[in-house]
């Protein structure tokens, strides 16, 4: 296929130019852009309503080739329209019910440790208890247990369930110091004990 800025004596001779004077040029330009930021704002948002298809293609083309870039101005400007950001979010997720069920799906199959910390979260706060805590501070819990069971030490191998100590039913706290880890059968037999009162009953 033929080149056209090889074909156009005046297109070639215009690229010409601005590789010449490329730095005087960008430095005008960003002069006018300064000093005329509404006009260059219309125009911009005039030739994106004219030209939507094309300008939605190379949008994505440049967030795929600048991914971490892009992710940082988003958090940028997230972070400072807060506010605007839960409506727009809040508007997408009305509007398209369908693709919000399926990003749902898709992230808590990603995600099943912040799934269930998220029910754990859900029931701590139906029975009105304080405190919270992260999978940092399973992660640790599980490092001063050796990833074993608290009650009958057998290998957790990097699962089991998290117990309350003192359990939530009578008054325990959501804190990770109310917090260790056992085994699914541990955990099931002990029940609305505290963890004193089971290993008594062992």
């Amino acid at each position: 296929m033929t080149d056209p800025i090889r074909v156009d004596p005046q297109r070639r001779a215009s690229r010409k130019y601005y590789v010449k004077n490329r730095r005087r040029l960008i430095a005008k330009s960003r002069a006018y852009r300064l000093a005329h930021p509404i006009k260059v704002r219309n125009t911009l948002r005039a030739w994106r309503n004219k030209n939507a298809k094309k300008h939605h293609i190379a949008k994505q083309e440049w967030q795929l080739q600048n991914w971490e870039r892009h992710l940082e101005i988003c958090r940028k400007y997230n972070a400072s329209h807060p506010t605007k950001k839960i409506r727009s979010s809040r508007a997408w997720r009305i509007s398209n019910p369908k693709e919000m069920e399926r990003c749902r799906r898709a992230w808590s199959i990603a995600h099943p440790r912040q799934v269930a910390l998220g029910a754990k979260m859900r029931r701590a706060r139906k029975h009105s208890a304080s405190g919270t805590y992260s999978l940092i501070d399973i992660d640790r819990i599980r490092d001063v247990q050796k990833d074993l069971c608290r009650y009958c030490s057998i290998p957790l191998g990097g699962g089991g369930t998290v117990d309350h100590k003192i359990p939530l039913v009578r008054g325990g706290s959501n804190y990770p110091k109310n917090l260790c880890l056992a085994c699914r059968s541990c955990n099931s037999r002990k029940g609305a004990k505290t963890s004193q009162e089971y290993l008594r009953a062992l």
